[in-house]
């Protein structure tokens, strides 16, 4: 009987743990994704798979990773290069781009711009990653 009610409190206590560790992780969540090819490769690579993930209306995160065109499976292939910019609204009239540099710093550029991030990324940011 006591390893019944033993067994039982520790599967409660690991469900209440999990969905505890879990919540953070839901905070955040994916609002658009794409995958660009470029014509002629060069050395960027062949194409460039984005993935957007909302963290609220004023901070959204871009993560790139660099795909190259294996011509005897012809299929993309991960070629291990990989980016990040997250788009933050810093005050009301501004919004940081802010992106690494090759050194590890980081770079920051400063919009003007009543819009939120998220708005920003929809209607401004979204055409220059497809180009």
């Amino acid at each position: 009987m006591k390893s019944k009610l033993f067994l039982v409190a520790l599967i409660c206590t690991m469900f209440f743990v999990g969905v505890q560790c879990a919540q953070p992780a839901a905070a955040t969540t994916k609002i658009d994704q794409f995958f660009v090819v470029h014509p002629g490769g060069g050395q960027s690579g062949d194409a460039d798979l984005y993935k957007i993930y909302k963290i609220n209306n004023n901070n959204i995160m871009i993560y790139n990773f660099g795909y190259n065109y294996n011509k005897k499976t012809h299929k993309y292939v991960k070629n291990g290069a990989n980016d990040w910019m997250k788009l933050h609204k810093h005050s009301p009239t501004q919004l940081y781009i802010i992106s690494p540099k090759m050194e590890g710093n980081v770079d920051i550029q400063v919009v003007k711009t009543k819009h939120s991030a998220e708005y920003y990324y929809w209607f401004t940011m979204k055409k220059e990653l497809k180009r």
